[in-house]
C-alpha cells in the first residue's frame, strides 16, 4: 500500500496519455487473464511497480524523457500492429 507521501507525489502531476507503465503493461489485460487471482496479482505484482515507474518518471522528468517515452510510444504502437497483420 502506497504512503500518504508516495500518493501525494503520484498526484502531484496531471496524467498524460503515455508514460512507461503504459508501454511496459501494454498487454495488462493478457498478462492479468493468465492469473488464478487477477486481482490480488494486480495489486501485489503489477501496481507497486506501476508506481514505482511513476515515481521515476516524476523526480526525472524533462522535456527529452517525453520525448524517449513518446518515441517509444509510437515504436510500440507500430510493432503490436506488425504482429497483428501477420496473424
Amino acid at each position: 500500500m502506497l504512503s500518504s507521501k508516495e500518493r501525494q507525489l503520484l498526484f502531484s502531476i496531471r496524467p498524460g496519455i503515455t508514460d512507461y507503465a503504459t508501454i511496459r503493461f501494454r498487454n495488462e489485460e493478457q498478462i492479468l487473464s493468465n492469473e488464478s487471482d487477477p486481482k490480488s496479482y494486480y495489486s501485489k505484482n503489477i501496481l507497486p511497480e506501476k508506481s514505482m515507474m511513476h515515481r521515476k518518471y516524476i523526480l526525472e522528468r524533462n522535456f527529452f524523457i517525453d520525448m524517449k517515452i513518446i518515441f517509444y510510444t509510437i515504436c510500440r504502437i507500430f510493432t503490436a500492429r506488425r504482429y497483428q497483420e501477420n496473424d
